[in-house]
């Protein structure tokens, strides 16, 4: 295991294993965790490119060279680059908590139903599976493992707005183009039932919304 802080770092560890595969064409696995530092969605220059390069050519060309590559990414299709998914097997995409993501993915999952709180409610370990069989719900093994050693978290009881000051007070936190996106009723409502809000706190919170809206 190895630690790269940026793309930079990454290029000669890339180009060592890309030279490994090619010399002795014995069965490889890569892991590769937070991919969007060393990918990018459009061709680029500098060291994100050559980064970006390298990790085009584990998935484009590593089936011929027994080489397997796994990447995490926090952003699913935002940061990386097409080519990845254009050879992938198999996708696993784990809980979302922001909903301004679901536009994104939502093709995906039109065919299977699943909708943002089905993603929403996935519990650590727990994946939706894209393969040529379809989509399926799984869990990973190591998630019976992680157990045994993770501490146990305490239920906290959420604190959510429930008058026009609190409400005021929270939208006053938001910067001016994530209010705008939350002006869309849709997102609202989808919002407001994953939350758990009354129809007051809807109306209210909605309110505190517009006015922050136009004294911006």
């Amino acid at each position: 295991m190895v630690c790269a802080r940026d793309a930079g770092e990454f290029v000669p560890y890339g180009e060592a294993i890309l030279r490994a595969s090619d010399e002795h064409r014995q069965p490889i696995f890569v892991m590769i965790d937070e991919g969007q530092l060393f990918s990018a969605t459009k061709k680029r220059k500098g060291e994100v490119g050559a980064a970006s390069d390298i990790v085009n050519d584990f998935v484009g060309r590593g089936r011929k060279r027994a080489l397997d590559v796994f990447i995490t990414a926090l952003r699913y299709t935002g940061t990386l680059h097409r080519s990845i998914f254009s050879n992938k097997n198999l996708s696993l995409i784990g809980c979302q908590e922001d909903p301004t993501v679901w536009s994104a993915l939502a093709p995906q999952f039109k065919a299977s139903r699943i909708e943002f709180t089905d993603l929403n409610g996935l519990a650590p370990g727990e994946f939706f599976c894209f393969s040529r069989r379809g989509v399926e719900k799984v869990k990973m093994p190591m998630a019976g493992a992680l157990r045994k050693v993770a501490p146990r978290a305490k239920a906290v009881r959420r604190a959510l707005p429930a008058n026009f000051r609190q409400w005021d007070m929270a939208m006053r936190e938001i910067d001016t183009p994530r209010l705008h996106a939350l002006a869309d009723p849709e997102l609202v409502g989808l919002l407001g039932a994953v939350a758990g809000l009354s129809s007051q706190q809807m109306t209210t919170g909605i309110t505190a919304l517009e006015d922050e809206l136009a004294g911006r």
